[in-house]
């Protein structure tokens, strides 16, 4: 963790010192940027469902069979509107959707964004953690399709989590490893709280 005596890293501090190594990577730091930001404004909602009237359910059946929540929906608009106006992504899906969305035209540092916008729906009327699930694949073809989202894991080249807890933790994962950012109430930065998160070898008990 960071040492008390050093100021805390943010997590755009940290994007460009660690993945902004070449001119082609600028694009992956702007996208894991722009769901950082919307991972915010969806942190707040989430913090005031009880009280802005946006708990239960819409009575609609998602692409997976599940009853869809008045959250998801929310989290799937923010989410959305948030990609679609960064230049860096040429599509996405996202498991509250029928079907993907592609941008052509775009910039050639492209990348693909797949996506659960809120995991763990039947947590949110009883407050217990809940959280949103992306893969960012980069575009190896000119022409993206439906079938340029059908790849395999191990091509993604970042994947993170937020999960909207006793508070909001963002988990960053690269091929340069695993870091862990918190969110700080106080001035809405995302801080370096766990660089290199990995697995203890040895330990009391697992759990995922």
């Amino acid at each position: 963790m960071n040492s008390p005596s050093s100021a805390p890293v943010n997590l755009a501090e940290f994007l460009r010192k660690h993945l902004k190594v070449e001119p082609d990577r600028a694009g992956l730091v702007s996208v894991i940027e722009t769901i950082a930001e919307a991972s915010k404004d969806l942190s707040h909602s989430v913090r005031a469902a009880g009280l802005a009237n946006i708990l239960g359910s819409t009575g609609k059946v998602n692409v997976q069979g599940e009853v869809a929540q008045i959250l998801d929906e929310l989290a799937t608009e923010g989410f959305a509107a948030a990609l679609r106006k960064n230049e860096h992504v040429a599509g996405f899906a996202c498991e509250e959707l029928e079907s993907s969305e592609v941008f052509p035209g775009r910039s050639e540092d492209r990348y693909l964004c797949v996506f659960d916008p809120i995991d763990g729906s039947s947590n949110i009327d009883v407050a217990a953690p809940i959280g949103s699930i992306f893969g960012i694949y980069p575009v190896t073809s000119g022409e993206v399709t439906e079938a340029s989202f059908l790849r395999p894991g191990r091509e993604q080249i970042a994947a993170l989590y937020t999960i909207y807890g006793s508070s909001t933790q963002l988990v960053l994962a690269t091929r340069e490893g695993v870091n862990i950012f918190t969110l700080d109430p106080a001035g809405g930065e995302y801080l370096l709280t766990l660089p290199n998160a990995c697995i203890p070898e040895e330990g009391p008990y697992y759990s995922v």
